[in-house]
């Protein structure tokens, strides 16, 4: 996570990502499922 925290912080996911939100999402369930723990409905 650290990062892709550090790519929007500096801005870099502007120009590659619409919805930076989407991809946080996305980056935090597949580090939960890694973690052996169910994601989030």
């Amino acid at each position: 996570m650290h990062g892709l925290v550090a790519l929007e912080i500096y801005g870099h996911l502007r120009g590659l990502a619409r919805d930076p939100a989407a991809i946080y999402r996305d980056e935090m369930i597949d580090l939960i499922a890694s973690l052996g723990l169910r994601p989030p409905r």
